[in-house]
């Protein structure tokens, strides 16, 4: 069997039987507190609620782990709390009169243990392997052992969390030896009673007026010793294997770097008993997308447009992780300008857990739009943009009322003459007629350079977005 590292609690020679080992007597004890309140715990909670935040606590304030002055006082106040709670009839009777009764009424005449489980009783086979041993050998209660939780990491893509996914995964955990059902012992053979300690699982000693006891060491605390001859063959006695299991990993839509899915039952199984076994967290690593980018359950994109479009208008076809589909450039698009498309982003998601929102509510996507200027111009068209502009040279930046006043004029020319044709002469849109070689904008689209790579969506959406903000 594993060994567990031995403790040892004192207690007072005065209170102690003079035959050792057997059960001590010691002062009434009570509890000090409201029980729930020591546990964390509300007045209408469940048995495993309680359960839960007991074996929480009670690591947190084991004596072994926990140096400070006040852990062990604390340790065994939660002991105490959780002995009045686990009781349903000791329970019950405190919530109506706010005492569980007389300490002493356990079996113990003139005083007994009242916060410990097990009572006065179980003191030499119990108490001690509670309190010092971190509840893992010893104990009678070992059906409430739970095994370790277990953590590994998986990697996903950028579309595999938005969307969701199932992956396989291997690891590799504790489980009961199927030969020997756990016991540790071949068939057809039996344990002996460890004649070390005669079966309690503890040794008693003597020092400096104080009876000690520890952990037996030949057993391990657990009364009995297996033969050489009699041990298990797959586990070598120990009633637990560690096996590689395999699983799929079910990935809710809309998941983000860092997170856990939880996988529960797939963790250990207890050292000891018959409890249930830990759990599995799987912890997400979210590759990076060579196009889109994530804030949350918005999705980021740049996209570049030309200049005629950002200048005229048009519409322009634009990724999504659903697809493409069109968007609408208004006239005058500025560069870094942002345009967005509602519920195009990612589902959103309150923990791996418990997965998508119940209304399947989905982020938005926000498209940056990079305006793409030429490299080089022609003569032609560097010629109408000094007549537009002026010739190229240092000059002084223009307040909001020239550019008004140069938009007013802008408009002004560019109407139509009595023929229906635009002046392009001084008439800006003309002049960028002219430089683009852009006809009717209203008829005109283009495919717009997506930065940071191509859309690797293989969908498509014939579709087109509407303008709302």
């Amino acid at each position: 069997m594993n060994p567990i590292r031995p403790a040892v609690a004192a207690v007072s020679a005065a209170a102690a039987s003079a035959a050792m080992p057997g059960p001590v007597a010691a002062a009434p004890s009570r509890l000090k507190g409201n029980p729930y309140d020591i546990l964390g715990v509300s007045k209408s909670a469940s048995a495993n609620e309680i359960k839960k935040a007991y074996y929480q606590l009670a690591k947190k304030y084991h004596p072994d782990t926990n140096k400070d002055s006040a852990a062990k006082e604390k340790f065994v106040e939660i002991q105490e709390a959780y002995e009045l709670l686990s009781d349903e009839q000791k329970r019950a009777t405190y919530d109506q009169f706010g005492s569980a009764g007389d300490p002493s009424s356990d079996g113990f005449p003139g005083g007994g243990f009242s916060g410990f489980p097990g009572g006065a009783g179980g003191f030499n086979a119990d108490i001690f392997e509670q309190l010092f041993n971190g509840f893992s050998r010893g104990s009678t209660r070992q059906s409430q052992y739970v095994g370790e939780d277990l953590s590994t990491s998986m990697n996903i893509s950028f579309m595999e969390a938005a969307k969701g996914a199932k992956k396989p995964l291997s690891f590799v955990s504790v489980r009961v030896c199927q030969p020997c059902s756990g016991s540790g012992i071949k068939a057809g053979q039996s344990a002996k009673t460890c004649g070390t300690c005669m079966g309690t699982g503890q040794t008693v000693f003597s020092r400096g007026g104080f009876h000690m006891a520890t952990t037996c060491n030949a057993c391990g605390g657990t009364g009995r010793i297996i033969p050489p001859g009699a041990k298990c063959n797959s586990c070598s006695g120990a009633g637990r294997v560690r096996e590689r299991q395999s699983v799929i990993v079910d990935i809710p839509a809309g998941v983000e770097d860092g997170m856990r899915v939880r996988l529960a039952g797939k963790g250990d199984a207890p050292l000891e008993g018959d409890g249930a076994n830990g759990d599995l967290y799987v912890v997400l690593s979210v590759g990076a997308h060579p196009v889109f980018k994530r804030d949350g359950a918005n999705i980021l994109l740049d996209v570049s447009v030309p200049l005629n479009i950002a200048l005229l208008g048009g519409t322009v076809r634009v990724p999504t992780i659903d697809g493409d589909v069109e968007l609408t450039i208004p006239a005058g698009t500025q560069p870094n300008d942002r345009k967005v498309l509602r519920r195009r982003g990612a589902p959103k998601i309150t923990s791996a857990r418990r997965g998508p929102a119940d209304d399947g509510e989905r982020g938005d996507q926000w498209v940056t739009l990079r305006v793409s200027m030429p490299h080089s111009l022609t003569d032609r068209q560097r010629q109408l943009i000094e007549e537009a502009f002026g010739p190229a040279s240092t000059t002084t930046g223009s307040t909001n009322k020239d550019k008004a006043a140069d938009a007013a004029s802008s408009d002004k020319s560019d109407k139509p003459d009595e023929h229906g044709a635009h002046k392009h002469s001084g008439g800006f849109m003309g002049f960028i007629r002219d430089i683009t070689g852009y006809g009717d904008s209203n008829k005109h689209s283009d495919s717009p350079k997506v930065d940071k790579g191509s859309n690797s969506s293989n969908n498509s959406s014939n579709s087109k977005e509407d303008k709302k903000p």
